[in-house]
């Protein structure tokens, strides 16, 4: 047992030798696709020169650097291996699908469920002051609860989404399907008595005119087709109006 013991020491200490020699374990090349200097330097935080020196590291530890990544910075993050040796790393910028604006905080959520605020610092570096034309964007209410799951994560800027992402998904596409008797002028998101609720707001000639909304979808293209008559039938004046289409088959007009 012991000379058994002796020569496994001698074969460790020779391949030892080797390897520190001609570095067989170390990678030969690493390529960087990053979109800007800060996903560099995140990249870097998480992936320590133990993956460069012993490449089968990599192998093992990559998917937990991305999964931290991710947690830092709103992208796609690839860790991928070529030629045995070389290693090429990419992050493609998630797109940002909706703007949803609280107190201030413009939260980007993307179509994933991933949402992250858009003034932070990753999201500046990656997105700039502006997010791409035709991006929606959404007013939540005052006292609607932070839009997402685990704040309490100390060194996370990237979250999942708290909202229902199928219905959400659901609701863009009607209110942006259908016709609100005028352009839209802006979209408030709430809850009301336990569901979901909508305020669209509409320029009608010299007068803002709100649209009030339940999550129903299925009724919104018949409110759609009932508006233009509703508003045609406005008494003339500058004052708000509120359409209310919550009450079931009933559309109850008031002036504000």
């Amino acid at each position: 047992m012991k000379r058994l013991l002796l020569l496994l020491s001698l074969i460790m200490g020779i391949v030892y030798c080797i390897e520190t020699n001609f570095l067989l374990l170390s990678a030969k090349h690493i390529k960087l696709e990053l979109p800007d200097p800060y996903s560099e330097q995140v990249f870097w935080s998480h992936f320590n020169s133990d993956n460069l020196r012993f490449f089968p590291v990599v192998f093992f530890s990559r998917d937990e650097v991305i999964e931290k990544i991710e947690r830092e910075i709103p992208v796609y993050f690839n860790i991928n291996i070529h030629s045995l040796k070389e290693i090429y790393v990419s992050a493609r910028p998630l797109n940002v699908w909706i703007v949803l604006v609280q107190k201030g905080t413009h939260w980007y959520l993307s179509e994933d469920g991933r949402i992250w605020d858009g003034k932070s610092v990753a999201s500046n570096f990656i997105y700039g002051d502006l997010v791409q034309a035709g991006v929606p964007v959404w007013h939540l209410n005052e006292n609607f609860p932070i839009p997402i799951d685990g704040i309490e994560e100390k060194g996370r800027s990237v979250f999942r989404s708290a909202l229902p992402l199928d219905s959400l998904k659901q609701w863009v596409d009607e209110i942006e399907k259908n016709s609100w008797g005028a352009p839209i002028n802006k979209v408030k998101f709430g809850r009301k008595a336990g569901s979901y609720s909508f305020v669209i707001e509409v320029k009608w000639k010299k007068r803002l005119v709100s649209i009030l909304l339940d999550e129903d979808t299925q009724r919104w293209p018949i409110i759609s087709r009932a508006l233009p008559k509703v508003m045609k039938d406005l008494p003339e004046g500058n004052e708000m109006v509120e359409i209310d289409t919550t009450y079931g088959d009933k559309i109850v007009v008031r002036t504000l």
